[in-house]
């Protein structure tokens, strides 16, 4: 296949680099600025340049490589469309460059429209209901692409391809677009059942399920839904989910209605459960005494709004309290800038109207201490050379021996809640209709000396009592599946088993687990989710990566040969990546996932990544355009990768899987080795003298 048309780069006119203007012209020649005035904006006035600018020294302008080339000077002129079926694996693509596709008129002027290609390359794969895992998993909606103004179909052929061209090289950021299929389309989402599931899941948790509407500046309305701990200020910085209620419901998961959950929640005070609800719950046990109307719901939210900033509609206690939003104060923030200026931005600090009843689950207050290390009213910190009670290091790059210094990053003691709780609420949940919960308080309890660090530090092991995995094997849930709900990153392994690290020999173990478990938590809340990663089948990954002609690596590092040392990782770290087909293309030997199902989940969350890597970065090389009619059969390698793991215990192992067949690689010191290279993966590890039929998968 020849290159493709290439045009020189329109952002920088082939220099590579260019001459841009420099932020500090954004507000003129002061100090402090406004970020809500725009004075390029205000009549009769043009922003100069901050005269004492880190950036430009005041001259105005910088250089600054494109970004749009690459810093290649140069861009292609193609837009590669595929589709691909997940259910089959079958691929379907075309190649949009100049004089491939007609353009329409629309909107004044002439376009590229995509959706009928779409349309056909859906039809050959037998693919409906696409997303485009291109654009971060959106539905498919009208697909144009504008031309430049100047064409007509009047011009010659030659300048109409030149302008097409150019259009087709400004899409350059996205060069090659991937839509995703089924045979068979998933069912829309039913609004209701959806925040029915996501009240029990409130219920449950003993937490505020939280439905917002804040009126716009030009008289619209943005709605979200979250969780919230009760006591919580209204969220100065709002969320949206959507323009009305049902379609904000329907964009609403639980992972979404908990993400940012605990900065959010951080001013929350801290209660215990009350007696007699830390037990194993079933959610067909809660009977919601309301008929969840969305409708009804939406107009008293819209009424409560009426002359307001907005208004929230809160389920606690099992049933909706309604309150409006009103404006208290404005907040002032200062952020520096990197042109040496001070931005000043002021935001309008919301209140309720009315406050809910206490929650029914309330029970006494968690006692806490306001933490040493941290100014709630200053960015000052205690400095990391003071870490485990030491003195300041006069020599200390970072404080020069003052033992505070000033920095962004949270508080490494509080996590920038300025508490230091001696209590938490550990709660545990399937997603599926069980919870279990309970409140850890301080008390004596065995701690048996199980390792000593380098440094000499002690390392305890806490009894059951103040171990996370017991609570997730009450609800029948593997403890290595346990991941907090807001982010949903694994929890670490000492917190889960017990491990505790004390500074020094007198400390009390329980009083270090339960300040490390409520560390950045909002009050002494600790939430965590127990089931296997939600992500698709291997299989089913394979199969898409192969039929796009491109490749899969899964890396398994089995650590049982660590079993007595609580020091280091157990169990076994996985990682799945789909990478170019190119052999020499690089993929990780540092497994970190706990389980194959969170690799591949977090394989499927960065794929838009995967893919835009797989594109050429050569303007002149064509991007493939993958066709699989007939995809090939994809047999589930994990368990067998597992094996594999096992056999090579303590060193990270990688099997590649492309169209070509599949390669083992052995991982030790950061030197790779091929180990096997075969049509499949049993053939490969036959090749390494390894029986496949005595392994039992």
């Amino acid at each position: 296949m020849s290159g493709p048309p290439v045009v020189t780069c329109a952002g920088c006119q082939g220099l590579t680099f260019g001459l841009v203007r420099c932020r500090c012209t954004w507000h003129g020649d002061r100090f402090l600025v406004d970020s809500s005035v725009d004075e390029e904006s205000a009549p009769g006035r043009r922003a100069t340049a901050y005269r004492d600018c880190l950036l430009c020294q005041g001259t105005g302008t910088v250089t600054r490589g494109c970004h749009e080339c690459g810093q290649r000077g140069e861009r292609r002129a193609q837009i590669v469309l595929t589709v691909v079926n997940a259910d089959t694996g079958a691929v379907a693509s075309a190649s949009l460059t100049p004089g491939s596709l007609e353009p329409t008129p629309a909107y004044g002027r002439w376009r590229l429209a995509f959706n009928p290609v779409l349309d056909e390359l859906a039809a050959a794969v037998a693919a409906t209901g696409l997303v485009e895992l291109t654009g971060g998993g959106r539905p498919v909606g009208e697909q144009d692409l504008l031309l430049p103004r100047q064409w007509h179909p009047a011009l010659p052929a030659a300048q109409r391809d030149a302008l097409v061209a150019a259009a087709l090289a400004d899409h350059g950021h996205n060069p090659w677009r991937v839509f995703q299929g089924r045979t068979v389309a998933p069912p829309p989402v039913d609004p209701t059942a959806r925040l029915t599931t996501l009240c029990r899941l409130a219920d449950q948790l003993h937490v505020d399920l939280v439905v917002e509407l804040r009126r716009t500046e030009w008289g619209g309305t943005d709605w979200d839904l979250r969780y919230e701990l009760p006591g919580a200020p209204v969220s100065t910085t709002p969320r949206v989910r959507g323009d009305d209620l049902p379609a904000a419901v329907v964009a609403t998961t639980v992972a979404n209605a908990f993400d940012g959950f605990e900065p959010r929640n951080l001013a929350a005070p801290g209660y215990f459960l009350r007696p007699g609800i830390e037990q194993v719950e079933r959610a067909e046990s809660i009977d919601l005494d309301l008929d969840l109307d969305l409708d009804q719901l939406e107009r008293r939210m819209l009424r409560d709004a009426d002359d307001q900033s907005g208004a929230q509609a809160i389920w606690r206690n099992r049933r909706w309290w309604h309150t409006s939003l009103r404006r208290d104060r404005l907040a002032e923030e200062l952020t520096e800038e990197p042109t040496g200026q001070v931005t000043r931005r002021v935001t309008a600090v919301l209140v309720r109207g009315w406050e809910p009843p206490v929650p029914d689950w309330r029970g006494e207050p968690i006692p806490y201490h306001d933490c040493p290390d941290c100014d709630p009213g200053s960015l000052l910190r205690t400095c990391w050379c003071r870490l485990g009670g030491r003195p300041a290091d006069p020599d200390c790059a970072d404080c020069g021996g003052a033992g505070v210094r000033a920095q962004r990053l949270p508080c490494h003691s509080c996590g920038d809640s300025h508490r230091i709780q001696h209590g938490a609420v550990v709660s545990v949940t399937d997603l599926v209709g069980r919870v279990v919960h309970e409140n850890w308080t301080p008390r004596p309890v065995a701690a048996n000396l199980v390792a000593t660090q380098p440094g000499g530090k002690p390392v305890v092991q806490l009894s059951e009592a103040y171990r996370i995995a017991s609570l997730a094997e009450r609800i029948g849930r593997a403890p290595t599946d346990l991941t907090q709900l807001d982010l949903g990153q694994p929890l670490c392994q000492d917190l889960r088993d017990g491990v505790v690290t004390l500074d020094d020999p007198t400390d009390d173990p329980v009083a270090v687990q339960l300040a490390r478990a409520t560390r950045g938590r909002p009050g002494g809340r600790l939430l965590l989710a127990a089931r296997p990663a939600a992500a698709p089948p291997l299989t089913e990954l394979i199969r898409v990566a192969l039929g796009l002609r491109l490749a899969v690596a899964i890396t398994v590092q089995d650590h049982r040969l660590n079993d007595g040392d609580p020091l280091r990782i157990h169990g076994e770290s996985w990682a799945v990546e789909v990478l170019s087909v190119d052999p020499v293309a690089p993929f990780t030997d540092l497994p970190t996932q706990p389980s194959l199902a969170a690799a591949v989940a977090s394989c499927v969350t960065y794929l838009e990544v995967a893919l835009a890597a797989a594109v050429p970065a050569d303007p002149r090389r064509p991007i493939p355009v993958p066709q699989t009619p007939v995809p090939a059969p994809a047999a589930d390698p994990g368990p067998l990768v597992a094996r594999l793991g096992h056999h090579f215990s303590g060193r990270p192992v990688t099997v590649r899987l492309d169209g070509a067949g599949c390669t083992v690689h052995l991982h030790e010191y950061g030197v790779t080795q091929l180990l096997a290279s075969a049509p499949t993966v049993p053939a490969a590890l036959s090749a390494l003298g390894l029986r496949v039929a005595d392994w039992r998968c």
